[in-house]
């Protein structure tokens, strides 16, 4: 997770390990999902949403493959964040077809 995150949004280890453990530690805590990403979109360029999609899928391919469940769920996060469907599908179409669902 850390080192998706630093490769995606070219972090630190120490800035990618503080947003991990942010990540985590907040899930756990029942947050405000719809809170939490409009704060996000508000916070955010377009480009960095986009990059956040690549980092989303790059962290649901770490154990070597991505599910359906993952898959629709990093889909309703980009609908969220008001990207288009085309980003969406870019995102998802690096990781290797042997490594995703659909």
């Amino acid at each position: 997770m850390v080192s998706a995150i630093q490769r995606t949004w070219n972090l630190s280890d120490l800035e990618a390990a503080l947003v991990a453990e942010t990540a985590v530690s907040t899930i756990s805590k029942g947050l405000d999902y719809y809170r939490l990403s409009r704060r996000f979109f508000e916070s955010t360029t377009e480009e960095e949403r986009v990059r956040f999609m690549d980092a989303l899928f790059a962290v649901a391919n770490g154990d070597g493959y991505v599910s359906y469940e993952e898959i629709e769920e990093i889909r309703t996060i980009s609908m969220v964040l008001k990207l288009t469907h085309k980003q969406f599908i870019d995102a998802k179409l690096k990781i290797p077809r042997e490594n995703r669902a659909n």
